[in-house]
């Protein structure tokens, strides 16, 4: 394998973890919240006595935090497919064609106001 193959390989690799692991970070984040299945506000003295001296609870945040690397992999991977056709051919991204409309949309909009107004 050339070194493009092998980055293309780990791309894939990489981009398949992401999908598996950020689901699962943040399941096992919110089941170790305590209280979870009976909800109720907390004052800001309950939300800190709750966080104290709760290690998991504090390494389920720092996983979440870590967690938004993964986010942006996934992010990257969804860029990638808007930005290719089915059969590797470049087009127009969906974002483009979606700013045009919503700059007609609201331009309709404002005018409509504007007319509305009189």
């Amino acid at each position: 394998m050339n070194r493009s193959e092998v980055l293309t390989f780990g791309r894939r690799i990489g981009t398949g973890l992401a999908f598996v692991i950020f689901p699962l970070v943040f399941i096992f984040a919110f089941a170790v919240h305590p209280g979870l299945l009976n909800p109720r506000l907390l004052g800001p003295k309950e939300l800190i006595l709750r966080g104290r001296n709760n290690d998991l609870l504090q390494f389920a945040h720092a996983l979440v935090t870590l967690n938004t690397a993964l986010l942006v992999v996934i992010a990257l991977h969804f860029m990638r497919l808007l930005d290719r056709g089915p059969h590797g051919r470049p087009r127009i991204t969906t974002g483009i064609c979606l700013s045009s409309r919503s700059r007609r949309a609201s331009a309709a909009l404002t005018t409509g106001a504007i007319c509305n107004q009189s």
